[in-house]
């Protein structure tokens, strides 16, 4: 029926300018696709003018979001063949790399009609308009971007084309999603006004406490702020991360302090080290935590939050080896930003992971570790450490073999494994810890015991020395004789002794499966645990690997 009133205004407005009406309008300022009523212009692309437009999509789109494209591509060709396909590279020097006049806009591309739309979305939201001509289809993720297309295709391109339009005004869509809250205001200004700015200069644990702040609000409010380094131009609504080049000095505070500082609409996190940067961090996004659907933090003045440095975190996480797209990438970098461990272990690392994790963390993390291939030849079970917090006194990467010291394996695995351990001495106070961490044989429960005994003569040589930490996917559950020969190295399951529990599968094959087979043991007269977690979060929709990260929040004793 919109389209029937829609292609009236259209007859109507021609009628109109044809017998010479009242309205002055002259003849030539309407085109095929865009008629004058009374009140505003309603633009109209007809079936026939599909024979004109490119169907454009991002350059860097998802395999996912490809599929989509060319699904709704294919449709298309049904009501013209002539309608183009193409990624949105462009040279305006070069007509076929263009930006056209015409276009069916697919994501995130680099037209400036894509990002004034997604500007206007939150993370759930989706939807399509048009704007001059031109149609945008668009989600504030890849994910609902795909929703978007689909409900482009099933309304719009397999619609009702009998009346010769294929899109007017009146056709624009958008569905908003639900989050916790529906506003949040800081300092008297909404927050989606503001910028998260971070020290250009500085260590990346800026950038990366910058990222975490961002995930949380977008996770509260929907609202996506990107983080920007200080030498962008912002306004004077900004939350600095870190010592910014817009600001002064931190006041004085202990290094068990973090600091959160208001002037006017400017926010200021800080702190003497990553640790208290990251505390502040914390302190600001607790008060999210949704009281009722509509917050507003009246902060003023310089405020200060007492933390336990003593305090560290651990975490294990199988990444998976496959880099199948990049949404799944950018989901392993945003778990490990949400936690930011003092050390993580991962299995699964392939080469080419490791260069991607190191570019990603270089500013906060080192690492070390070597394939199970030696040197960097085949998958790493390698060892992450915060460089602000420790010195690195020892490593190794050894082989659960009979001969530990070069590449091999035991007869019954199918594929040489490995152990990676690195001796950590604490800045601020000299204490020493051992991070261990592997990846057992996935076929033979032979070849996992004999794996067991190996590690577990490794592990006697320092428990009884020095705090341990033990991180892996032992692909065995608990009570099997692999897991028990791992005990008698002296550790305990972080689980069974931890303050706080979180529990959950840890392998569950992005949602088909429902085992515990992830591990952090420690040696319980050396610590405390205070927190175990399994770290089940979905990231834009869907879980990073298929296995769920293991944290523990401990504090180590000498």
């Amino acid at each position: 029926m919109k389209k029937i009133l829609a292609f009236f205004a259209l007859f109507l407005s021609l009628l109109l300018v044809s017998c010479g009406s009242g309205t002055d309008v002259p003849e030539e300022t309407v085109s095929e696709t865009e008629a004058v009523t009374e009140e505003n212009a309603v633009f109209l692309i007809s079936a026939e003018d599909i024979a004109k437009y490119s169907l454009v999509r991002s350059e860097n789109a998802s395999d996912e979001l490809i599929s989509a494209a060319s699904g709704l591509y294919k449709e298309l060709r049904n009501i013209s063949s002539d309608i183009k396909y193409k990624d949105d590279y462009y040279r305006e020097d070069l007509p076929d790399y263009a930006m056209g006049e015409y276009e069916i806009l697919v994501g995130a591309t680099n037209r400036p009609e894509s990002a004034e739309f997604i500007r206007t979305l939150r993370t759930k939201d989706y939807g399509y308009t048009m704007t001059d001509g031109k149609i945008v289809i668009a989600g504030a993720t890849d994910e609902y971007t795909e929703k978007a297309v689909k409900k482009f295709l099933r309304d719009i391109a397999q619609g009702d084309l009998s009346d010769g339009i294929f899109y007017s005004e009146e056709d624009n869509f958008l569905e908003t999603g639900s989050y916790p809250l529906d506003s949040l205001t800081v300092a008297g200004v909404p927050v989606e006004e503001y910028t998260i700015v971070y020290t250009a200069d500085g260590e990346c644990s800026e950038k990366l406490c910058a990222e975490r702040l961002s995930a949380a609000i977008a996770d509260a409010t929907g609202y996506v702020l990107e983080p920007v380094p200080d030498g962008t131009a912002v306004s004077d609504k900004a939350i600095l991360v870190g010592m910014t080049g817009l600001t002064p000095a931190y006041p004085n505070m202990a290094d068990d302090k973090s600091y959160i500082g208001v002037s006017g609409t400017m926010i200021q996190l800080g702190g003497n080290s990553a640790a208290a940067l990251l505390n502040a961090v914390g302190e600001l996004t607790a008060m999210f935590e949704p009281k009722s659907k509509n917050i507003s933090l009246e902060l003023t003045g310089d405020n200060f939050y007492p933390f336990d440095n003593s305090a560290l975190t651990a975490m294990s996480f199988n990444i998976l080896y496959k880099m199948d797209d990049r949404a799944r990438i950018e989901r392993v970098y945003q778990i490990i930003t949400n936690y930011l461990p003092d050390t993580f272990g991962v299995q699964e690392a392939t080469p080419q992971w490791m260069k991607m994790l190191k570019k990603e963390f270089s500013g906060l993390y080192d690492f070390v570790g070597e394939g199970r291939d030696g040197g960097d030849a085949g998958e790493y079970s390698a060892i992450f450490y915060n460089k602000t917090k420790f010195e690195l006194l020892d490593s190794g990467t050894k082989w659960l073999s009979d001969t530990p010291d070069r590449v091999s394996k035991v007869p019954e695995s199918s594929l040489n494994r490995v152990y990676t351990y690195a001796l950590l001495k604490r800045q601020a106070d000299g204490l020493e810890i051992m991070v261990v961490n592997t990846h057992f044989e996935h076929t033979s429960d032979t070849a996992r015991e004999r794996q067991a005994e190996v590690l577990r003569d490794f592990l006697l040589e320092y428990t009884d020395r020095y705090p341990v930490v033990l991180t892996g996917d032992f692909n065995t559950t608990a009570g099997t004789k692999a897991f028990n020969t791992v005990l008698e190295g002296g550790v305990t399951d972080s689980m069974n002794i931890s303050e706080e529990i979180e529990p959950g599968a840890t392998f569950t094959s992005f949602g088909s499966a429902n085992s515990v087979i992830d591990f952090v043991f420690v040696t319980e007269d050396k610590m405390t645990v205070r927190d175990y977690r399994v770290c089940n979060d979905k990231i834009d929709g869907d879980f990073p690997s298929d296995h769920h990260p293991v944290l523990i929040e401990y504090i180590p004793v000498g």
